[in-house]
């Protein structure tokens, strides 16, 4: 049950993206009401997209101390959209950050600042805060002001470890991530850097077609990783660009991309979340390895799974 205080942060922000009056149930939600999550109201792909995504996250990830043994602290959490966190708990059975009933405010804030961050240092300060280990992401376009809304009341009450921001929708995490497969792109004239730290792991077979990066899945699942160090030399200032061609496990290829400019000593450095050699457990894979173009140099690099783990460093030339 929430407490007074709790209650009276959850009532709040629920306002701040509602102008109507909001009636809270301050009761936990029956048996009957979690097992019923299952039989939601989605479209028919959807609901298979969303059920086949929890069962994969479920399968494919280790499990945690937290499910049977709600007395000992999990050992790591997923991070998801507020309205995703109980099936994640129930049907997933692994921890949230979040849930769908408000039990804990402080992880509503955390999320709704992680997905509205346009730093990616203060987004990454949050996931290792709360532990997180996987994201689980779907669309929420159209809730991004109201996120940011609950991110920032969070950042008034002390509730967030996230710091004030300009908010800009294309340079959010969630967009990073979840459109852009956290991938290097340009927009406004300025690019976004990829996000070396993430690899996306499995995505759903249905999705929609957004008119900037082509099809979308319902739901994808990303991993936080520590990543590989890439270093290589070229002449100073030179552009360099990084690629790598992956395929999903319902077929669709889409390329990593990153650019850089070499530095005045002509040093360049990546830091890359996929390993050439796949990961066992992934509904994604690479095709290839490590396509590095320098100028009129080009480099074909190999990279295993333990630099993914434990951050090696890989000198190119």
């Amino acid at each position: 049950m929430l407490d007074r205080e709790s209650f009276n942060i959850f009532e709040k922000v629920l306002r701040l993206c509602f102008s109507m009056p909001v009636t809270i149930v301050t009761d936990q939600p029956s048996a009957a009401y979690i097992k019923d999550l299952p039989n939601i109201t989605l479209p028919d792909r959807e609901k298979s997209d969303l059920m086949a995504s929890l069962a994969w996250l479920r399968e494919n990830t280790p499990a945690t101390s937290f499910f049977l043994s709600a007395e000992k602290v999990p050992e790591y959490g997923v991070l998801s959209d507020w309205s995703l966190g109980a099936y994640i708990d129930y049907v997933a059975r692994r921890p949230t950050v979040s849930t769908n009933f408000g039990w804990e405010t402080h992880g509503l804030f955390e999320s709704a600042s992680f997905l509205t961050s346009t730093r990616p240092e203060d987004a990454e300060n949050i996931l290792r805060l709360n532990k997180v280990r996987y994201l689980f992401l779907n669309e929420v376009t159209g809730n991004l002001p109201c996120l940011k809304s609950i991110a920032e009341f969070g950042i008034k009450k002390s509730n967030s470890t996230i710091s004030g921001q300009t908010f800009n929708p294309l340079a959010t995490m969630y967009y990073r991530l979840y459109i852009q497969n956290g991938s290097a792109y340009r927009v406004g004239g300025n690019t976004e850097h990829a996000l070396g730290k993430y690899r996306l792991v499995f995505e759903s077979a249905n999705g929609f077609v957004d008119p900037y990066a082509g099809f979308v899945s319902h739901y994808k699942i990303f991993e936080l990783v520590p990543g590989a160090v890439m270093k290589g030399r070229a002449q100073p200032g030179k552009n360099i660009s990084l690629k790598l061609l992956l395929g999903s496990q319902g077929g669709r290829p889409f390329t990593y991309r990153e650019e850089t400019i070499a530095g005045s000593n002509g040093e360049f450095t990546f830091i890359i979340p996929y390993a050439t050699t796949g990961n066992a457990a992934a509904g994604v894979a690479p095709v290839g390895k490590y396509s590095i173009t320098a100028g009129n140099e080009n480099f074909l690099v190999h990279v295993n799974e333990a630099a993914i783990q434990f951050g090696e460093v890989i000198q190119i030339n």
